[in-house]
């Protein structure tokens, strides 16, 4: 693979890092300290690290639920996960049909163009079947790529000109080497020890028959967390695929909690951030969010169902043609709000019948926090407060979407609904 990029000899790669990273970042151009962090070689090396152990299923959502819950004619499949390289991230995605497979830094719809027009092809990652290794080494996960991957411009101006929905289980490395990410029923779950089917859903007290289990992390033992009140309980829950939540799991945070987070990193840029959560049970909590210390608005009643008055959903059914849903969403969006995906819903327990999208849900909305530029060099943190007087006030915490504003500020190309 490097030989067909003329890459024969270790100065080869020290050239080829330095074409790479001293255009996106002209100002280490000079550090030729390979232990330096901002050198060019250090850039490439540390970018092929990522701080977690995911075995090759895990890398995406796997087993029946990419058939079950995903639209995948429209959306492929995608996660996104912060490197060892200072500030940068990669894509994951898992296209359908004729492209099929786990690609690191592509960008389109199957094996087509996505809706903005463009299409990137990205390096497959070979399954263990292919590689015909099991991958395992003693003190970690390798995969084998078909070409080189770099955080250079295409991958920063091109394939992650985009929006990013980040599922809140990649915010942490712990959740995933851990296992929390992604666990099953004992024995069947869609883990990478049993990759069957998901379990499912059961509200069993008997622990061998109750698939409905979380797994909870201690203050100090997740990565890019940090609990600012000893009252705060954060766990993973278990995947199945009928449940609202994206991917069929969440970040479940309990108690008189009070928790930052650290955003992944994203390219330089203007984004919007937004958080999904499941609305409209007594079990929720009020909500005030900040960012950066800053407060986003005023606290949000999770209690209330999305077609409470204060925000207003309505069905697309309701609403009749394409021009009057389009014309709502913008409505809806400019009062902080935005329906769910419609790629993504669940389905009944065992993955067969109609699926029922979150777009169609009035429980599964996201709510717009706040708008903020980034130097691409800079940590941003989130901070979640509860504010309701009761230990029982619960923050499903499904996933974010960082969206940069030539998504959502733009009139030719529209935000897709998926």
């Amino acid at each position: 693979m490097y030989a067909q990029h003329g890459i024969n000899t270790i100065d080869d790669l020290i050239a080829h890092a330095k074409s790479v990273y001293d255009d996106m970042y002209p100002d280490d151009a000079g550090v030729s300290d390979f232990t330096d962090r901002r050198n060019s070689l250090n850039r490439w090396v540390s970018y092929h690290f990522l701080p977690c152990r995911i075995v090759y299923n895990m890398l995406t959502p796997d087993n029946k639920m990419l058939t079950a819950n995903f639209d995948r004619r429209h959306w492929d499949a995608a996660d996104w996960y912060e490197t060892m390289m200072p500030h940068s991230i990669l894509k994951v995605s898992y296209p359908s049909g004729s492209e099929q497979g786990r690609y690191i830094n592509r960008r389109g719809v199957q094996n087509r163009r996505d809706g903005r027009g463009v299409k990137v092809a990205g390096s497959r990652i070979l399954s263990p079947s292919e590689a015909k290794s099991n991958l395992m080494a003693v003190n970690g996960i390798y995969h084998y790529l078909t070409d080189l991957i770099d955080y250079g411009r295409q991958t920063q101006e091109v394939v992650l000109n985009e929006r990013l929905r980040i599922d809140a289980t990649t915010l942490s490395p712990d959740f995933m080497t851990s296992g929390a990410r992604g666990h099953g029923v004992r024995g069947v779950g869609g883990c990478p020890e049993f990759p069957g089917q998901y379990g499912l859903k059961s509200t069993s007290s008997d622990p061998d028959i109750n698939p409905n289990t979380c797994i909870g992390f201690k203050a100090g033992s997740a990565a890019n967390f940090i609990y600012n009140d000893v009252n705060t309980h954060l766990h993973v829950r278990n995947r199945y695929l009928d449940f609202w939540s994206y991917y069929g799991d969440e970040v479940m945070i309990c108690g008189m909690y009070d928790v930052q987070f650290k955003l992944p990193p994203v390219p330089e840029g203007d984004y919007e951030f937004r958080i999904q959560v499941c609305l409209g049970f007594d079990n929720r909590g009020i909500i005030q969010v900040y960012f950066d210390g800053e407060p986003c608005g005023i606290p949000v009643d999770m209690r209330k169902h999305g077609d409470d008055a204060s925000i207003g959903w309505r069905s697309d059914t309701d609403l009749g043609d394409e021009e009057a849903i389009a014309a709502y969403d913008k409505a809806l969006h400019n009062r902080g709000w935005m329906k769910g995906p419609a790629s993504y819903g669940n389905t009944s327990s065992s993955g067969e019948g109609s699926r029922v999208p979150n777009r169609n849900t009035r429980e599964t909305l996201r709510r717009i926090y706040t708008t903020f530029h980034t130097d691409g060099k800079t940590d941003h943190w989130v901070r979640v407060q509860q504010k309701l007087e009761s230990s029982n006030g619960t923050f499903p915490f499904d996933y974010i979407e960082l969206c940069p504003r030539s998504v959502y500020n733009n009139e030719l190309y529209p935000e897709d609904k998926w």
